[in-house]
Order: C-alpha cells, then structure tokens, then sequence
C-alpha cells in the first residue's frame, strides 16, 4: 500500500498510512452499546450430560473400525500408495497406529501435513517417452 486518500488529503508516509488505517479499524469496530444485542432471557437447547460424554469421550478401536469398513476399499490410495483396501487387510498391525492417530486428532485438532496430500502426474502421451 503506497498510500491512502482521507478527508480529501493524500497519505503516503509509512507512520501516517499505519495510524490511518488502525484509527478506521478502531472507529468501525469500536464497541457500541447502544446496539449492542442481549440475550439474557433467552432459553437455548442444550445436549444431554450422556450425549456431551459421547461428544467429548474417546474413540474407542471399534469406532474407529467401524468408520474405515465403511469406506470403499478400493477408493484413492494416499500418496503412500495404500488405500483403505491395504489398511483393512492389514489391520491387526495397523490398528494401534491408525487408533492413535485418530485419538491425538481428536485430542489436539492436529493432522500431520501432507497426510492428506493429493499429488498430480502428468504422463505424456508418446509411444517412447524416453527419446
């Protein structure tokens, strides 16, 4: 930003466009309790004390199971190369890690990067790509 126009005068040194723009913040979200909207007799529904248990608890294996069985086998392989089919043929030594997996997502809101990459090949067309 080179500059900005305020109350028909030009702007350019770096300090003034800095106080320029922070004063328009300040004055646009600038707290306003005339307007401001109150929600003290509002009744909100709310989950059962069982249903938020559910909510926040563990994964259990079976869960986790469960939701990869749903999945079709032979759908896009990772960028690994394995798809759900090799995970549910190798699941006996797989689960530990998968479930662990899903727990510290679940626990952190962390994923690994690239754990859910997608990776493009173009492969020309030519009878003898090596020429």
């Amino acid at each position: 930003m080179h500059g900005v126009f305020v109350n028909n005068k030009w702007c350019d040194s770096k300090e003034e466009v800095k106080d320029k723009v922070c004063e328009f913040f300040e004055e646009r979200f600038a707290r306003n309790d005339s307007c401001q909207v109150r929600l003290d007799k509002v009744e909100f529904n709310s989950i059962s004390k069982a249903d938020n248990e559910m909510l926040i608890g563990d994964f259990p294996e079976e869960e986790v199971r469960f939701a990869i069985w749903g999945c079709d086998s032979s759908k896009s392989p990772d960028p690994d190369g394995f798809n759900f089919g090799f995970i549910k043929s190798c699941w006996d030594i797989l689960k530990k890690d998968v479930v662990s997996a899903v727990k510290d997502f679940a626990g952190f809101g962390y994923w690994p990067r690239g754990s859910n990459a997608s990776f493009l090949c173009l492969i020309p067309k030519v009878e003898n790509p090596q020429q």
